[in-house]
């Protein structure tokens, strides 16, 4: 089965910004718009851009591996792999995937890289069958 793979400049945001722009923000005592859907909006749209510029089919159940590209070594591991939630969403969102769940995503092993002329992630998609049960 074929792989697909495509690129997302970036970096992306990794949890720390995350948690900060989900924090609540107070207007006059009524719930203003979160500065994180804001930021997920964004990267969702950037992300469905890049998918559809690839011409990624819709495929069923995926294997998907991320390769973290960073300027340097400041971020922690963790702390940047919280950027596959924006990508599994813009799968969803593009069609690709019917959902994020157990049944249609294994995740693969993630690699990390530095280079600080093109941060960003690749990712690499990979249809796989599902045994029915």
């Amino acid at each position: 089965m074929k792989t697909y793979e495509f690129f997302i400049p970036g970096p992306l945001p990794g949890l720390n910004e995350i948690i900060d722009a989900a924090k609540v923000v107070m207007n006059s005592g009524k719930k203003a718009p979160s500065i994180y859907s804001k930021m997920k909006t964004e990267w969702d749209e950037a992300i469905v851009r890049i998918i559809l510029q690839n011409e990624i089919p819709a495929l069923g159940s995926i294997l998907i591996a991320f390769i973290w590209i960073e300027k340097d070594k400041r971020r922690d591991k963790d702390n940047i792999e919280a950027g596959k939630k924006f990508i599994l969403d813009a799968l969803v969102s593009s069609g690709i995937i019917k959902n994020d769940g157990w049944g249609e995503v294994d995740l693969g092993k993630p690699e990390f890289a530095v280079n600080k002329e093109c941060p960003g992630v690749i990712v690499k998609i990979k249809p796989i069958e599902r045994k029915r049960s």
